[in-house]
C-alpha cells in the first residue's frame, strides 16, 4: 500500500495510505468540511492534472500525544487512517487545532459525517432531478398522446 510522507516543522514525518487519502478526498467532495469550500484550485490551462490541492488532511485525534486531541486509545497507525481524518481547508485546520476545547473528537466525527451526507445529498439531488424531469416529461407526452387518441 503506497504511503504519502508529510513532513512536519518539528521534523517527525507521519505517514497516511493513499488508499485513506483518496477515499477522504472523494467523500468530502473536494470541500472543507466546515466551510465547504472548493480546497482545490485549477491552474489557468485547465489542465486536469496542473490542479492544486488546498485542502488539508487533518487528524482528528492528533497524530501524536502532544498533539491536539491527542489523548486516545488509538494506535499510531490508527492515527494515520481515514475514520480519524477529516478535509479541511487551512483556515479551519487552525482553529480547530488552536482550540481542542471547542473542537472536540465527538464534535468532529458529528462534522465530518454530516459533511459526507451533504456531499452525497448533493450528488444524489442531481440524478434524482434529472430522473424526475425525465419521467415527467414521458408521462406528460404519455397523457397527451391518450388524450389525442382518445379525443379522435
Amino acid at each position: 500500500m503506497k504511503k504519502n510522507s508529510i513532513s512536519k516543522s518539528d521534523g517527525i514525518t507521519k505517514s497516511i495510505p493513499e488508499k485513506d487519502l483518496k477515499i477522504l478526498w472523494s467523500k468530502a467532495g473536494g470541500r472543507c468540511s466546515i466551510c465547504k469550500k472548493k480546497v482545490v484550485r485549477e491552474t489557468l490551462e485547465q489542465i486536469l492534472s496542473e490542479r492544486m490541492p488546498l485542502g488539508e488532511n487533518c487528524h482528528i485525534v492528533a497524530d501524536k500525544k502532544s498533539g491536539p486531541r491527542g489523548e486516545s486509545i488509538l494506535t499510531s497507525q490508527e492515527r494515520n487512517r481515514y475514520p480519524n481524518l477529516i478535509l479541511l481547508c487551512s483556515d479551519h485546520h487552525m482553529v480547530i487545532d488552536q482550540d481542542s476545547i471547542n473542537w472536540s473528537v465527538e464534535k468532529l466525527h458529528q462534522m465530518k459525517a454530516d459533511h459526507e451526507i451533504w456531499v452525497e445529498t448533493q450528488l444524489t439531488d442531481i440524478t434524482l432531478d434529472l430522473a424526475t424531469e425525465i419521467y415527467s416529461d414521458l408521462v406528460n407526452t404519455a397523457t397527451d398522446a391518450l388524450r389525442l387518441y382518445v379525443a379522435s
